[in-house]
């Protein structure tokens, strides 16, 4: 598999995350380089977006981008949420193609070349991954995702697995122009169902899952869980995909 000309934006949110951002950087780098020498892409950015971090995320980062060629930092001055770093990105982004996963890294970012295949074997403009095993991350967790992945299918009619999995590779074309509204966890849901509204075409594939190793998640805080229902129910009905 190869292509001479196609480019990739990885998109990375970072909020308080000091602990792991260099090691971070250094995978999905060393992932772009064997990307590039591989000839799945021609070329490689890597997008950081700081949403707003109070402990020294921000200036870890820009260190990193003035030693890494592919790294690009975008600051926000303060916190706009999960779907607010990700729209920030998105919008920022330059290449043809953009993989975003959150900045703890639950997938191995070389999953970018299974993925590129599952876009020529079937036409696709997204690859929504999910995971194969989820009994690293916590009863709750899993619970919590269970109901909101029914939920989800209930009012969008999105036929996702692991809707939320923070695992996407996008034709950049196909997203742009019906980015979410939602800066909560909704924004995975909404910009699947936006992108499928106007004419997106979606595969999904299995990855293995790797649990967070340092710092600390705040996604399934009930604060988060509060503004993602909000979000599901103010913004599901009307962007579902049921004709």
């Amino acid at each position: 598999m190869s292509d001479t000309s196609r480019s990739l934006s990885f998109v990375l949110p970072f909020w308080n995350e000091v602990e792991g951002a260099e090691r971070t950087i250094a995978v999905v780098s060393q992932a772009a380089t064997e990307l590039i020498n591989k000839s799945v892409v021609a070329k490689v950015e890597i997008l950081a977006v700081n949403d707003g971090s109070t402990d020294e995320t921000a200036q870890v980062l820009d260190d990193l981008a003035t030693q890494n060629a592919y790294l690009r930092v975008v600051h926000h001055a303060a916190n706009q949420g999960l779907g607010g770093a990700l729209r920030t990105g998105f919008l920022e982004a330059s290449s043809d193609w953009i993989f975003y996963t959150d900045s703890d890294l639950p997938v191995d970012p070389m999953v970018c070349e299974r993925a590129f295949r599952a876009t020529e074997l079937h036409d696709a403009d997204i690859v929504s991954c999910y995971r194969l095993d989820r009994t690293g991350e916590g009863l709750r967790r899993e619970v919590l995702s269970t109901v909101y992945n029914t939920a989800v299918r209930a009012i969008t009619g999105l036929n996702v697995r692991d809707v939320n999995f923070a695992a996407k590779l996008l034709r950049r074309a196909a997203v742009t122009d019906c980015l979410p509204q939602s800066n909560s966890l909704f924004f995975d849901a909404e910009l699947l169902a936006r992108a499928m509204r106007a004419g997106a075409t979606l595969q999904q594939i299995g990855v293995d899952y790797f649990p967070r190793s340092v710092g600390t998640s705040t996604l399934s805080s009930m604060q988060s869980i509060r503004d993602t229902a909000r979000d599901l129910g103010r913004l599901g009905p009307s962007v579902s995909i049921r004709k």
